[in-house]
């Protein structure tokens, strides 16, 4: 069989020279090493980056621009992936994204969890909503579980993610307070004056979103009460969480047993 001539251009990615940079947290939420010879024809339309949109000929697709951070967050090693982005209106649009993994985490207590949970919710929004230990008490009471310091837990899954939007920060126009001096000022040029006719507008507040899941195993032995002793526990595990994203939900199971029914 003979292949068929196209006048289309030909498109391919070559993969990336030995030695070339990379990093675990780019490797892992940006891909290997985005470098590559991507040959095209003059006037060919180039698939565009994200979107599956064409670039028309002649046409200069804007660039896109994340990083991706290795960091510490819940006393475990997590990655990251930044942006920071203009906005069409003006504003400014800082965004962190922390995706679940398999992969076992570090260990802490349960109320050292609550507590940091509870600093980056005040931490990124200033909001006075914190999780409720009482619930959680409530909750871990069948296992008699009780002290939140003596619950021990291993992490297993964590979701964050953070979304800023607020106005351009703009440089000071007249960095002079006094840029032309009067040498014979008059003390009381005006009886009535107006120290500002013309207010700034007051600037927007910023908007702040928060959402967060975190699952883990309680590493403490599983003590059920009696009315619970017909099943043999070998493990407990718990999340909490505020994302209502079904993505994140369905991947880390999630949800109330009337939800997982559904």
């Amino acid at each position: 069989m003979t292949k068929k001539n196209s006048t289309d251009a030909e498109i391919r990615r070559e993969n990336p020279g030995e030695g070339a940079a990379s990093s675990p947290a780019a490797e892992k939420l940006l891909g290997k090493d985005p470098r590559a010879e991507v040959p095209v024809t003059a006037g060919a339309q180039v698939p565009a980056a994200q979107g599956g949109q064409l670039t028309a000929p002649g046409e200069v697709k804007s660039p896109s621009f994340a990083m991706a951070a290795d960091l510490t967050l819940l006393n475990t090693d997590l990655t990251a992936v930044i942006e920071h982005k203009e906005l069409p209106d003006g504003k400014v649009s800082t965004s962190i994204l922390v995706i679940p993994t398999d992969e076992p985490k570090g260990g802490m207590t349960l109320m050292e969890l609550v507590e940091e949970i509870n600093g980056i919710i005040q931490s990124f929004t200033k909001s006075a909503s914190a999780v409720n230990t009482d619930d959680i008490k409530e909750s871990l009471k069948s296992f008699k579980l009780i002290n939140l310091e003596d619950i021990r837990l291993e992490l297993r899954q964590v979701f964050l993610y953070y979304k800023k939007i607020s106005e351009k920060e703009s440089p000071n126009p007249n960095p002079n307070p006094n840029p032309n001096p009067n040498p014979n000022p008059n003390p009381n040029p005006n009886p009535n004056p107006n120290p500002n006719p013309n207010p700034s507008p007051t600037p927007t507040p910023a908007v702040t979103e928060l959402e967060y899941a975190i699952n883990f195993v309680i590493q403490n032995k599983v003590d059920p009460a009696e009315d619970l002793k017909i099943f043999k526990f070998k493990s407990l595990s718990a999340a909490i969480w505020n994302t209502s994203r079904p993505k994140i939900l369905q991947r880390m199971s999630l949800g109330s047993i009337e939800d997982l029914l559904k």
